[in-house]
């Protein structure tokens, strides 16, 4: 009976702590295919392993931004 209960609060951890995190990512991905040079993630996340990965998708954007303002320029 008491496992009933925790299927549902199993479910909203999941949601919050994993899938959203999971959906952020993913939509960062969307925004810099589509063009979107500015888009970045909120450098807080659920947890650590998040967090970093928030950190490193940002500088690869800055990155990404900064190669091609150099590729533009040497044109």
């Amino acid at each position: 009976m008491i496992y009933l209960l925790l299927v549902p609060l199993l479910f909203l951890f999941t949601k919050r702590y994993l899938l959203g995190p999971l959906h952020q990512i993913n939509d960062a991905h969307l925004q810099l295919q589509n063009g979107n040079q500015d888009y970045r993630l909120p450098a807080r996340a659920s947890s650590l392993e998040f967090q970093q990965a928030n950190l490193s998708l940002n500088r690869m954007a800055d990155n990404l931004k900064t190669l091609r303002i150099q590729n533009y320029e040497a044109r």
